[in-house]
């Protein structure tokens, strides 16, 4: 009897010593993951939350030294502007207690600017676990791959899909306003030879300079992309009263690029041809918008120095005959 007593007693230690290693290697992974884990009771008491949720959410460690409700942290966090911004429902998500539905996931900024990602799963008996991840580096890389696939990567405009998708929603709203549109297509005049004479890298500067200047005479409520090569765009609402305000507008730019630039150790001078089409626009005339917009600037190309070409239904034929 006293050998099995033994036994059994050696076996508790052994189990009481497993339990110790196992709990003290628990302790070290949730102080040292790079997460941020908070443990909250069906009570909605925070009964446990590791060293990462403290840097995340720039909590006092004696805040959570007793057990706190979910509340007096959240009233914590108000008084330091944490929620500044944010709708009562939106504060509400954070609260166990407040009788609100908790989403599983929540995204939101910070007033450092720093992006949370907050999960929170249901726990047997009540209660939940809330994680922390800092998602902002991953958010900032979404948005750069975003901005690559949606934009010119040497002059920074839109490309040609999204300025595309652009008239779209343009055109949406436009169809209930009953508003109108300019399309200004316009590209350089002898841009070839600068390629040729100056290098690539001159050509580079050119069209960054292009852009740099369509940027600065368009208003906010304009469009304006780079549909390739030296070939550029301008989609601009029109007030119905502006019939000749897609001409002044393409004359302003042609004579702000006459105005000699610095392009390396050079002095360079632009020529600008432009077509333009105006009216009201349909989504389905999309394309076909471009293409009258590129028929009335191939009639400008084929006038080296003249205004801007608007477009006409006799363009249509003349096309046709130059395409012969």
């Amino acid at each position: 009897a006293a050998q099995r007593l033994a036994r059994a007693e050696a076996a508790a230690r052994e189990s009481a010593a497993l339990l110790e290693r196992e709990s003290a290697i628990l302790q070290t992974t949730l102080q040292t993951m790079d997460q941020g884990v908070a443990m909250v009771n069906a009570e909605g008491r925070v009964e446990f939350c590791n060293q990462r949720v403290f840097t995340l959410l720039d909590l006092p460690p004696e805040l959570l030294q007793n057990r706190p409700h979910v509340e007096d942290v959240i009233r914590y966090q108000r008084a330091q502007g944490e929620f500044d911004g944010l709708p009562p429902e939106a504060i509400a998500h954070f609260q166990p207690a407040g009788g609100a539905p908790i989403p599983p996931l929540v995204v939101r900024r910070r007033p450092n600017g720093r992006i949370l990602e907050i999960r929170s799963l249901p726990v047997q008996g009540g209660g939940m676990l809330r994680t922390f991840t800092d998602v902002t580096e991953r958010h900032a890389h979404q948005q750069h791959m975003e901005y690559l696939a949606s934009h010119d990567g040497l002059t920074g405009l839109l490309n040609r899909s999204k300025f595309m998708e652009c008239m779209g929603a343009e055109v949406a709203l436009a169809r209930r306003m009953q508003s109108r549109f300019a399309l200004l297509y316009l590209d350089l005049d002898g841009f070839k030879p600068i390629n040729d004479t100056h290098g690539h890298a001159a050509g580079d500067q050119v069209l960054v300079h292009v852009a740099r200047t369509l940027r600065h005479v368009a208003r906010a409520s304009d469009f304006v992309a780079r549909l390739g090569g030296d070939e550029f765009a301008v989609l601009a609402p029109l007030p119905a009263e502006a019939e000749t305000a897609p001409i002044a507008f393409g004359e302003r730019l042609q004579a702000l690029f006459e105005a000699p630039f610095a392009c390396g150790a050079d002095a360079l001078t632009l020529s600008v041809s432009l077509g333009v089409v105006a009216g009201r626009l349909a989504a389905s005339e999309l394309p076909e918008w471009l293409r009258r917009a590129s028929i009335a600037l191939g009639a400008a190309k084929r006038r080296p120095g003249s205004p801007p070409v608007v477009f006409s239904a006799a363009m249509l034929d003349s096309s046709l005959e130059h395409a012969r």
